[in-house]
């Protein structure tokens, strides 16, 4: 009965996804907003704007090249800054489980064929032989990594869900923040609010960068002395 219930969670999510989709296909059926009015005035119909945002997550949880931060910056430009941090959790969510579950379902030949093109990403997968949390964190906080394949990966590879998703989310979390306040501010590009979190979105993929560099370092100083 236990291999069942990641299934179970998978299904609630999809229907969840699904309602969210229909909710926001229905609104806009029967309301005279356009998307314009949305982006000049998201409060004038806020669930419907989440609805579409969140729609956009699930859309870009489908493709590997769409950027997150992007989204995520939406989010803080559309609403006030708790609302954005609640929806983009939500699409942080989104973005860990249906890549996930694509994963699982393609199984680890098919994820292996598309990890090949990218020579960073299949540098760090070689060398892994175990899952944890860590190894979901470290995978997601590395923003020179395509995050989608990286839980396409972990799905095919089967590692707990859970652990994905607390990994994952730690791993997201700090970037996402950084991008939600900055897309509040980026209405005046010279506030100090904007500059501060650019910056830190700046020293974040630096630091992750650097990261990446150190393990692959120690990665070949391990192998130099077998």
């Amino acid at each position: 009965m236990r291999k069942h219930r990641p299934w179970r969670f998978c299904v609630a999510g999809c229907v969840l996804g699904g309602g969210l989709l229909g909710l926001a296909i229905v609104l806009g059926l029967h309301s005279d907003i356009s998307l314009q009015a949305i982006l000049t005035d998201p409060q004038q119909n806020p669930f419907l704007t989440a609805g579409l945002l969140l729609l956009f997550y699930m859309l870009k949880s489908l493709t590997i090249f769409f950027p997150l931060i992007i989204l995520e910056m939406a989010a803080g430009y559309l609403f006030p800054a708790p609302m954005a941090l609640v929806i983009n959790f939500l699409g942080i969510w989104i973005a860990l489980t249906i890549p996930y579950w694509i994963g699982r379902a393609l199984g680890l030949r098919q994820i292996s064929k598309l990890t090949r093109k990218y020579p960073k990403l299949q540098a760090i997968l070689e060398k892994q032989s175990s899952h944890s949390v860590f190894l979901c964190f470290f995978l997601r906080v590395i923003s020179c990594l395509p995050g989608d394949l990286v839980t396409m990966y972990l799905g095919a590879t089967h590692t707990p869900f859970f652990q994905n998703l607390l990994g994952g989310a730690l791993g997201i979390l700090p970037g996402m923040i950084l991008a939600t306040f900055m897309g509040r501010s980026i209405q005046d590009p010279s506030s100090p609010a904007f500059w501060i979190s650019a910056a830190l979105s700046v020293a974040l993929a630096v630091l992750s960068t650097a990261l990446y560099y150190a393990y692959l370092k120690r990665q070949k100083g391990r192998e130099d002395h077998i």
